[in-house]
């Protein structure tokens, strides 16, 4: 007598990628991940690195644990969803996050051996893995069209909750979401924040949503997208934040420009390199003969509201720890070991929490082997997984690059990079982490799973005036 077939242990793929109970799961989670990393309610002035200063002679600044209810939060939630995903799915399916990303993350755990404070830094890269994990589950699971549709939906109520508490912030109830007029520096006093820590915060949250939102309009004509897109522009433009106002448009023009190379006549794309070229060489020209002026700018530790003392300060320990740096997230706010106390240009510069430049943070930290692997997995693979995407995902892809664009050029001014726990950030991690979920089911001729879950944007909207049947994008 034949023995029975043995039961595999864990379930087909079709039971988490179909499953509506198993979705509304992973939709939650998804949402509550979107929250925790983003929403932050603060009555009381921002923790200014001014304030931080005037205590420096008499104490040292201590290290910085951060909220030790986020932090379980975000393990809980990495235990729960990895414990779902290996029982229904198994190993062999854990392909969520690219070659290039795990190799740069793993990188930044071994740090920890070498690191200033290992404790800190191991604690800080594995908060970093975790996040960065339970998003790329939950994305593989869900795919791009619910995936966009979620963070539709948080950036649409952002959008208009932030506006709402904004205008009723005469009221203690809503003033969270206007800086105070006892804030240290001036700058800051009555630009809105919404229901975000900071006005530079928010300013970024609200220009990923303007290029969001602005895809939806063009695609469906929606008027709903329309009046989310003017509104989230309205929030950027309360917020003051000079690097979100000043990327936003340029950002909306690359992922327009993506789209018109990859759409129609394949000359286009021999004519954004050639572009790409002579405005690389254009500026190169332009910077060399006005070299003078370029170095007297970046002399003055006032440029850039007062980042390049930052730069300057951090300088002469990336040059003496270039090849493996301070370990990841152990260089500020480590309490007494911190260098930037005896590094410091003065004594505001040495009581910052950051670099104020994603680039120069990952170069401190990680060194330059950390940083090369950082801009693989984050900045050339995700250009290409753009560059190079099914004639299906070209509407999904140039939106992606949009948001991927800001996120890159901010970190020159800004330290969000590498962080998917960090506000801004976490949104770029998401187009990322689509991109390459779609590129793994393409290899793997998934053609349904694509089809089902693609962005759709060739639906008819029956609006009063705005009726139309959008072309559908041709199919792979």
């Amino acid at each position: 007598m034949a023995s029975p077939q043995r039961r595999s242990w864990h379930r087909p793929v079709e039971m988490l990628r179909y499953d509506k109970r198993v979705q509304l799961f992973f939709q939650i989670v998804l949402l509550a991940l979107f929250y925790m990393i983003c929403v932050n309610l603060r009555y009381a002035p921002a923790n200014d690195a001014y304030a931080a200063a005037e205590n420096l002679d008499g104490e040292v600044l201590a290290a910085q644990a951060g909220s030790a209810f986020r932090q379980f939060f975000y393990f809980a939630l990495f235990g729960i969803v990895t414990a779902i995903v290996f029982y229904m799915r198994g190993l062999k399916n854990f392909h969520a996050i690219s070659y290039a990303y795990l190799i740069a993350c793993i990188w930044c755990l071994l740090s920890a051996t070498w690191a200033i404070d290992p404790g800190i830094s191991i604690r800080r890269s594995l908060g970093m893995v975790v996040v960065l994990a339970s998003m790329a589950f939950t994305i593989d699971i869900l795919g791009a069209r619910q995936t966009v549709r979620l963070m539709y939906i948080f950036l649409g109520l952002s959008v208009v909750v932030s506006i709402i508490t904004a205008c009723l912030s005469s009221i203690p109830l809503f003033s969270f979401a206007v800086h105070p007029a006892n804030e240290l520096d001036p700058e800051l006093i009555g630009t809105w924040k919404g229901v975000f820590r900071h006005k530079n915060v928010t300013g970024a949250v609200m220009a990923y949503a303007t290029i969001i939102f602005f895809h939806h309009s063009w695609r469906r004509r929606s008027w709903l997208d329309i009046a989310l897109f003017f509104g989230a522009a309205f929030v950027l433009f309360k917020t003051d934040s000079k690097t979100s106002l000043g990327w936003v448009g340029i950002s909306l023009m690359f992922s327009y420009i993506l789209y018109r190379c990859r759409v129609g006549n394949p000359s286009k794309r021999i004519l954004f390199w050639y572009g790409l070229i002579l405005l690389i060489a254009t500026a190169g020209m332009l910077v060399a003969i006005n070299w003078d002026l370029v170095y007297a700018y970046f002399s003055d530790y006032e440029t850039l509201s007062g980042r390049v003392a930052i730069w300057a300060s951090i300088m002469p320990y990336i040059r003496e720890h270039f090849l493996l740096g301070s370990g990841y997230g152990s260089f500020y706010a480590i309490g007494e070991a911190s260098p930037m106390l005896r590094l410091g240009v003065n004594k505001v510069v040495a009581a910052v929490g950051h670099s104020h430049s994603g680039y120069f943070e990952i170069l401190l930290t990680t060194g330059i082997i950390g940083f090369v692997l950082a801009l693989v997995a984050l900045v050339f693979l995700p250009f290409y997984r753009f560059w190079t995407s099914s004639d299906r995902d070209i509407p999904l892809a140039s939106m992606g690059a949009g948001v991927w664009f800001f996120g890159v050029v901010q970190n020159f001014t800004e330290a969000q990079f590498f962080a998917p726990d960090k506000e801004s950030w976490s949104f770029v991690v998401v187009f990322i982490l689509v991109m390459h979920t779609r590129f793994v089911a393409a290899k793997r001729g998934e053609t349904q799973w694509l089809a089902d879950t693609n962005w759709d944007t060739t639906r008819t909207v029956r609006r009063r005036g705005w009726s139309r049947r959008y072309r559908p994008q041709q199919q792979v």
